[in-house]
């Protein structure tokens, strides 16, 4: 059974020198394949240009389209099948944005869908398939939504959530199984993981194999090897663990791929057991020599400890009982019980500008500029201002003495 490796770059992509010690550990773990989505950060030219990373879209300057196709020599050179992901109908933010696909868009004022009735929609997808695989000219499998007629030899994945309320009888009349192979996907952990058997049902009429997608920890995938275990009718072609860095095109990033790696061997550790159960224990860590990027990771880690503490001491009972709103609007605050409040807060600045160049430098070592920035100014520097605007408010009531009575 397949089990491939979703990247997606459509935030922090990853310095290749990064990507080749992820792509040689998946492959000691079991990883048979990787999935590529590119999003702007492949190099389209012609009519395409202004999407990808020629005109610098992704903000990072990644990838030329020597660095693509080194990328994915790599990884055949090490024995993982390359699938590249290209997306045709939703989730087409990086090209809908655009004032030149705005008419393209299903609706004004989402560029997520394009509108598949237009005569040109077709033309800008069949143009962004055609020049990804143009990178790949070796190609056994592509991700996409829609039919690709030129490769024949092509073996055509797409998401299946928008086939399951469409019954037998359509998807027959449309030959669906012979154009696609469905990658059917849930998330859920093993408690409430649940697919209904009329899909089963469905699918085994229609389609000749079938794929998972798998993600949301080692329980989810526990789920999944239940679900196929009892699922005779339908031939599993393999897995793909998903791994988002954004939940689209302008949402914040996801969780850093360095930290996910210790949850991402545990899991493909599931599909290398007769069972999936007898793993031998869930682990946050690796060992050093398995996890590159680990000095991100601790950091990242670090951080998360450094945050929880600055959200204890902003929401805590010190600050809503001596030093709230209304006691600051007011003026009406005593100086001995915000001792503590400042204290609290000037340790916690410190410890924040103490962890940012680290935190800068790490970023750096695995994704570029724009990214890093991105980050820092996502999650690092919120929790900064609001520490040192405490610090400041707390210095100046401690400074103004004792309170006669509110302002």
């Amino acid at each position: 059974m397949e089990r491939i490796i979703h990247f997606d770059f459509k935030g922090a992509p990853l310095k290749i020198s990064y990507l080749e010690k992820v792509l040689n550990c998946i492959k000691t773990w079991g990883a048979t394949g990787i999935l590529i989505e590119w999003e702007d950060t492949f190099p389209y030219k012609s009519e395409l240009v202004n999407f990808g990373s020629i005109k610098g879209c992704g903000g990072d300057g990644m990838y030329t389209l020597k660095e693509v196709q080194h990328i994915m020599k790599f990884a055949k050179t090490i024995g993982l099948e390359v699938i590249q992901l290209v997306q045709t109908i939703g989730h087409m933010e990086f090209v809908l944005k655009h004032p030149q696909c705005a008419n393209l868009r299903e609706s004004v004022k989402s560029p997520s869908v394009v509108c598949p009735s237009k005569p040109d929609s077709f033309k800008l997808v069949c143009s962004l398939v055609q020049q990804t695989l143009d990178a790949q000219p070796d190609a056994k499998y592509i991700h996409i939504g829609a039919d690709e007629q030129q490769r024949p030899e092509l073996v055509v994945l797409l998401w299946d959530d928008m086939l399951r309320p469409i019954s037998v009888e359509i998807l027959q009349a449309y030959n669906l199984g012979e154009l696609v192979e469905p990658v059917i996907w849930n998330y859920s952990p093993i408690e409430s993981f649940q697919i209904e058997s009329s899909l089963w049902v469905t699918y085994s009429k229609i389609f000749q194999r079938v794929l998972s997608p798998v993600t949301r920890y080692v329980s989810n995938q526990q789920a999944w090897r239940r679900q196929m275990a009892v699922v005779e009718d339908i031939t599993f072609a393999g897995v793909v663990l998903t791994g988002w860095s954004r939940y689209e095109h302008y949402a914040t990033l996801c969780e850093l791929l360095p930290v996910s790696l210790p949850s991402l061997s545990c899991c493909l550790r599931v599909w290398d057991t007769p069972t999936g159960s007898d793993i031998g224990g869930v682990s946050e860590v690796l060992p050093d020599e398995q996890w590159p990027g680990r000095d991100l990771a601790r950091c990242v880690h670090s951080f998360v400890m450094l945050r929880n503490r600055c959200s204890a001491l902003l929401h805590g009972d010190m600050v809503s009982t001596w030093l709230n709103t209304w006691q600051v609007e007011r003026q009406f605050t005593s100086p001995s019980q915000l001792e503590c409040i400042a204290s609290a807060s000037s340790a916690l600045l410190l410890d924040l500008k103490g962890i940012q160049p680290e935190l800068s430098l790490q970023l750096h070592s695995i994704t570029g500029t724009r990214s890093t920035e991105e980050w820092l100014q996502s999650f690092l520097y919120p929790i900064f201002r609001q520490i040192q605007q405490l610090n400041t408010t707390v210095l100046k009531r401690i400074h103004a003495g004792p309170s006669v009575c509110p302002a």
